[in-house]
C-alpha cells in the first residue's frame, strides 16, 4: 500500500536549491538523480512512516519529527513527519547546516 506525500513550501524549495546546486557545479544527471533518490526517499518513507528516526524538537515533544538521509544523497537529510495516511515533509536540508536554526522543522 502507497502513502500519502504532502511536501511543504519550504521542503519544495529545498529540493529546487540542491537541484539548481547540482546543476550549476555538476550535471543534469547529477542533479535529476538527486530528485529521483529524494521521491524515492518520500515514496519509502509514505509507506514506511517510522523507518526514520526520531528528531527531538526542543520543548516540543508532543509533536514527531523524524528523519532519514537521502539514498545516495546523504549528506541531504529529509525531516519529516509520519501523518495517518502517508508522510508530510518539512524540510531537506544539508547534514552540514545548523539544523537547530532551521524554521520549518516546527510543524503547525
Amino acid at each position: 500500500m502507497n502513502g500519502r506525500i504532502s511536501k511543504r513550501r519550504a521542503a519544495e524549495r529545498d529540493l529546487v536549491d540542491v537541484f539548481h546546486y547540482y546543476l550549476s557545479k555538476k550535471t543534469l544527471k547529477t542533479a535529476r538523480g538527486f530528485l529521483t533518490q529524494a521521491e524515492a526517499t518520500f515514496e519509502r518513507l509514505a509507506k514506511m512512516p517510522s523507518l526514520g528516526t526520531r528528531y527531538h524538537l526542543p520543548g516540543r515533544d508532543d509533536v514527531e519529527v523524524r528523519y532519514m538521509p537521502i539514498s545516495r544523497f546523504r549528506m541531504y537529510i529529509v525531516f519529516y513527519r509520519p501523518a495517518t495516511d502517508g508522510v508530510e515533509i518539512l524540510r531537506v536540508i544539508h547534514g552540514a547546516r545548523d539544523i537547530e536554526s532551521l524554521a520549518g522543522l516546527h510543524p503547525g
